[in-house]
C-alpha cells in the first residue's frame, strides 16, 4: 500500500489553533480532545488519501480539493503525488459560501 507524507500547510494550523482557543473558552480538555482527534484525521491521510470526496462546494476550482469530516469539522486537503496537504480545516456551521470564498483565485 503506497504512503503518502502529509503535510499541514500554515492556514491549516492556524485554523486548528482558532478551533483549540475557541472551544478553550469553555473547556481546555475538550479542546484538547477536538484538536487531536482532528490532528489524528488529518495524519491518518498517510493511506488511502483518496478514499474521503471531492469536496462539493470547491468542484470549480482548478485543483481537486477533497474532505474528511469529523464532528462540524471538514479537514480540506489535496493529493499530489506522494504528498497530502492539509490546506485548511473549515466548521461546516458556518455559512458554506465562506468556504467557496476563501479558495477563490484572487485576481
Amino acid at each position: 500500500m503506497k504512503t503518502y507524507a502529509v503535510i499541514w500547510t500554515l492556514p491549516a494550523i492556524a485554523a486548528l489553533r482558532d478551533i483549540y482557543n475557541f472551544i478553550k473558552s469553555d473547556s481546555v480538555e475538550g479542546a484538547k480532545n477536538v484538536a487531536t482527534e482532528l490532528v489524528a484525521l488529518g495524519n491518518s491521510l498517510t493511506h488511502l488519501p483518496s478514499r474521503n470526496p471531492v469536496e462539493k462546494l470547491l468542484t470549480d476550482e482548478p485543483i481537486v480539493y477533497r474532505s474528511a469530516v469529523k464532528w462540524n469539522y471538514k479537514i480540506i486537503y489535496t493529493i499530489e503525488k506522494d504528498e497530502v496537504m492539509v490546506v485548511d480545516i473549515f466548521d461546516t456551521r458556518r455559512d458554506p459560501r465562506r468556504l467557496k470564498y476563501e479558495f477563490q483565485d484572487p485576481k
